[in-house]
């Protein structure tokens, strides 16, 4: 008698002991081991239910050696039949092996993406220790081409490791993370396009020529003075307050709606910056929102920490969080949805945008657009608009007195 209970996860054992051999059955196309099919003496009947026979199947190719390339492999072709970057639930729920697997033979997951050119660093996509000053700076020394003596300079510029010692290569390395933050808001060319034996070239998009063309008025009178650096190397620290900044683009672009749709549809491409939005109205839901909250809160939202899965991205802790937000909390007063104080930020309206009215997974950007025109009218004939089904999913995410008079934002802006 064979007791497999009390180890269960080893239970695939049992056909080895009581077949005579175990003979490979391998996938004519790759090559690898798809199954082992066992052979029992003559006089000996075994049957198990489909089902055992599956797990028992499961657990024999757990144990058989894989190979980088059978997980480098595995992960292409589940790539391939997403569309795109498959996320560790996807891989351990569609794939051919587990995570556990790719943690076994890489290391770590994020190990495995490093190898696969699969991963960014985080301050691509949650830029830390950057502000609308310093975005403002780049585009007027990227506008007027006048690089060289600016704090851009060529030799502080290092996307690619080998940073200098010192205090050179501290402001090297903040260099980096703004230009980094500006990559993200599709502004500067991003060097994640180079191949790693081609030269980066630093230099505006169209986007960014088009968006520096629309500031140039702002920029050209505003203060973009730093504060002295030290030993020969300058520094970061602009003399107006972070906050100055946002509130004069603002100011700039309120009163001109094709500015405004312009500038804003520019700042809400920034995956993180829609994010944070729908973090604000889906997960916090007032007016009123302590800082503290959204520095606790924001990474551990599940579409955030989704999006970090995704793209192999160490989510912050709420230490990082506290120099990762402050970004995109000064975009969105720059648009006028927040204002902040030194603790808090106030929610001044809710934007009807594609990116605050996905409210399905798989949606066409035509159903979205469909659904923000509805809104030019919503407000006032909600029940004759939107279907019973719209309003449900509407509540689900921005809570049930969305759309009633008991809602806590009464400003609603629309962006298609």
């Amino acid at each position: 008698m064979l007791d497999f209970i009390g180890n269960y996860k080893k239970a695939n054992k049992i056909r080895l002991y009581l077949a005579k051999r175990g003979t490979e059955k391998r996938n004519p196309t790759n090559g690898r081991i798809e199954k082992i099919v066992y052979e029992y003496a003559p006089k000996c009947d075994i049957h198990f239910d489909a089902d055992v026979e599956e797990i028992l199947d499961n657990q024999d190719r757990a144990e058989i050696a894989v190979s980088k390339e059978d997980l480098t492999d595995a992960y292409y072709k589940l790539s391939e039949q997403l569309g795109r970057k498959p996320t560790q639930e996807e891989i351990n729920n569609k794939g051919e092996f587990r995570i556990a697997k790719y943690v076994s033979v890489f290391g770590s997951w994020i190990k495995f993406l490093r190898e696969m050119g699969e991963f960014t660093e985080a301050s691509y996509h949650y830029p830390q220790g950057v502000h609308l000053g310093h975005a403002l700076y780049i585009l007027k020394i990227m506008g007027e081409n006048k690089r060289k003596g600016s704090l851009i300079d060529e030799k502080f510029v290092r996307m690619r490791g080998n940073l200098d010692d010192g205090r050179l290569g501290a402001y090297q390395r903040q260099t980096k993370y703004k230009l980094q933050g500006l990559m993200e808001m599709g502004l500067i060319t991003d060097d994640r396009a180079f191949g790693p034996d081609e030269d980066y070239e630093l230099s505006l998009t169209p986007a960014g020529k088009n968006l520096f063309d629309l500031l140039k008025p702002l920029i050209n009178r505003m203060d973009l003075s730093f504060n002295a650096g030290s030993e020969g190397i300058p520094s970061w620290d602009m003399k107006l307050d972070p906050q100055e900044f946002n509130i004069q683009l603002w100011n700039f672009i309120k009163g001109d709606k094709q500015k405004r749709d312009f500038v804003m549809k520019i700042l809400l491409d920034m995956h993180a910056v829609s994010q944070m939005l729908n973090y604000i109205y889906r997960v916090e839901r007032k007016k009123e929102i302590s800082k503290s909250a959204v520095y606790s809160g924001f990474f551990k939202a599940p579409f955030v920490q989704q999006y970090c899965d995704q793209n192999g991205i160490e989510i912050a802790t709420e230490e990082g969080a506290k120099h990762r937000c402050p970004f995109l909390i000064n975009i969105l007063e720059s648009m006028g949805i927040v204002s902040q104080t030194r603790n808090t930020i106030v929610v001044n309206k809710f934007l009807v945008s594609k990116q605050t009215l996905q409210l399905q997974t798989k949606e066409s950007e035509g159903d979205i657009v469909n659904r923000i025109n509805k809104f030019k009218i919503a407000l006032e004939k909600v029940a004759e608009v939107f279907s019973g089904e719209e309003i449900s999913l509407f509540r689900e995410a921005f809570g049930k007195d969305f759309l009633t008079e008991k809602y806590y934002l009464k400003d609603f802006e629309i962006l298609v």
